[in-house]
């Protein structure tokens, strides 16, 4: 399986964040999240953040980070999504992939 860089999946920067502590893994990648979006009653901006504070992270991203992902990840992990499952890339507790991934999802709506 390759990804769309053409690096096999399996030397991919985040495949040692996939294990969750509920013992599955998540199937898809990490995609940093860079369109706005709302959480409660505050609008969120690139990488996750508050809107008002997106320019300042994209900017330290492109400049201190020199636009690698993976040194964004281990700055601010939450800026990111799995794609398999939608979580925020710091939630560790579980992949609930809703019949797409290679094991049967485990949530209650599933095991209906």
């Amino acid at each position: 399986m390759s990804s769309t860089t053409g690096m096999p999946a399996s030397s991919q920067w985040y495949n040692r964040h996939r294990r969750c502590k509920d013992g599955y893994s998540h199937e898809g990648k990490l995609e940093l999240i860079t369109w706005a979006s709302t959480a409660g009653e505050d609008r969120m901006g690139w990488g996750n953040c508050l809107a008002s504070e997106s320019k300042e992270l994209k900017e330290k991203f492109e400049k201190e980070f020199n636009s690698n992902e993976e040194k964004m990840y281990e700055y601010w992990p939450q800026g990111f999504r799995w794609t398999c499952c939608g979580t925020e890339g710091d939630q560790r507790f579980g992949c609930d992939h809703h019949g797409n991934g290679s094991t049967p999802c485990s949530c209650d709506f599933c095991k209906r």
